[in-house]
């Protein structure tokens, strides 16, 4: 089975601000660390990777979810000086995190993986979170570098991580019993992780 190396997302050296409408069309606060939202991976580019192109709205170009957008070439975009700020700050998490290999590029192992945030969280494990988007097959989850991946991020430990496909979206960390300790402190029946689901609690910033 692959391996890839231990995280630190470092997010907690967060900043806060009010930022425009992104990839799906959702205004959102921001509480992200250096290496989620400024630090790109020297050396580093997308290549002929044009995944971000298929799976996200683009509300300025009127693009819908998982369709692949009417300006990408196949191997790269044909307005891409003048592509919408949209496009113009999205980086996946391969662009910024060197940890991730050559073989996660998301066009290689068929999955993007994101930072997002939900301004206000439908769930309480939705305000910020890691998750990883199949391109095409969701079976990708269950090969060796997809299952590597997920599992990377759930090692570190730090933020909630989700996998998804079109409109099916599953959370894999916290596990059940982790998230109920988390959300039930003083009722879950899972009182051995209490101590470690408060101190989750306060690192993510639950009041």
């Amino acid at each position: 089975m692959a391996n890839l190396p231990s995280l630190r997302l470092a997010h907690g050296d967060a900043w806060v601000r009010r930022s425009p409408a992104g990839l799906d069309g959702r205004t959102r606060t921001d509480h992200r660390g250096p290496l989620l939202t400024k630090h790109l991976v020297e050396g580093r580019s997308c290549g002929p990777c044009v995944a971000c192109c298929s799976i996200f709205q683009i509300p300025a170009l009127q693009k819908p979810k998982y369709a692949l957008c009417k300006h990408c070439t196949g191997t790269s975009c044909s307005i891409y000086n003048d592509r919408p700020d949209d496009c113009r700050k999205f980086f996946c998490l391969w662009r910024r995190i060197a940890a991730m290999p050559e073989q996660a590029r998301p066009n290689k192992i068929g999955i993007v993986f994101t930072y997002e945030i939900y301004d206000p969280p439908p769930t309480p494990f939705r305000r910020h979170y890691i998750i990883g988007r199949a391109i095409n097959d969701p079976a990708v989850f269950d090969k060796p570098l997809g299952r590597a991946a997920v599992d990377m991020f759930i090692r570190e430990g730090s933020l909630p991580v989700f996998i998804a496909h079109r409109l099916e979206t599953k959370m894999v960390y916290p596990d059940p019993a982790f998230s109920d300790a988390i959300l039930n402190p003083t009722t879950t029946t899972h009182v051995e992780l209490v101590p470690a689901a408060l101190a989750w609690r306060k690192q993510y910033g639950m009041t």
